[in-house]
């Protein structure tokens, strides 16, 4: 029995924590332009995205207005549910040296900081505070896993030579003369 009201209490946390997403997302969106964009009424994007209304998104129209917003707050709370925190990456057509992207970390880092002090004090956080928070540790996250990656492909390159280069001292120039 005790599992079963685990489970309930499980579901209306998660559920109140999506409605609450969905609150944020129509507040800081613009669903006329992205209800057109995903081929959807807008009326009925509101309705989706209105904890009220009987209509409910499906998985296809939850990615589809997650990548043509750029906003994965949605997506973010659902996934936070089964304990997985996700990064959004950013495509960019340059690739930022290491220091930018640093730099960017701890910008990051920094704006963060301040926006938890900010809410230090506070008892409750609005649902605006709460999903700017959210989004600046989302933001950061991505930059780090960047950063890994651009770390990651300048040393697989390194590594590559090195290990060449190792292979040919200790094998010598040509086999068998070693």
């Amino acid at each position: 029995m005790n599992a079963i009201e685990n489970m309930c209490d499980f579901r209306e946390q998660k559920q109140s924590a999506f409605d609450d997403a969905c609150c944020a997302f129509a507040f800081s969106e613009n669903m006329t332009d992205i209800a057109k964009a995903v081929g959807m009424n807008p009326t009925m994007l509101r309705n989706k995205l209105n904890p009220e209304q009987p209509h409910k998104l499906n998985p296809i129209e939850l990615i589809a207005i997650t990548k043509t917003s750029g906003n994965y707050t949605l997506l973010n709370c659902l996934l936070n549910g089964v304990d997985v925190v996700t990064a959004q990456v950013q495509k960019t057509d340059t690739q930022a040296d290491l220091i930018t992207r640093a730099l960017e970390a701890g910008m990051h880092s920094g704006d963060l900081q301040r926006m938890a002090m900010n809410a230090m004090n506070k008892l409750n956080l609005s649902r605006t505070e709460r999903h700017n928070l959210i989004q600046k540790c989302q933001f950061g996250i991505g930059n780090l896993v960047m950063l890994m990656s651009d770390l990651e492909n300048r040393s697989g390159i390194t590594t590559t030579l090195v290990s060449m280069s190792n292979d040919l001292v200790v094998n010598g120039l040509m086999p068998g003369f070693s």
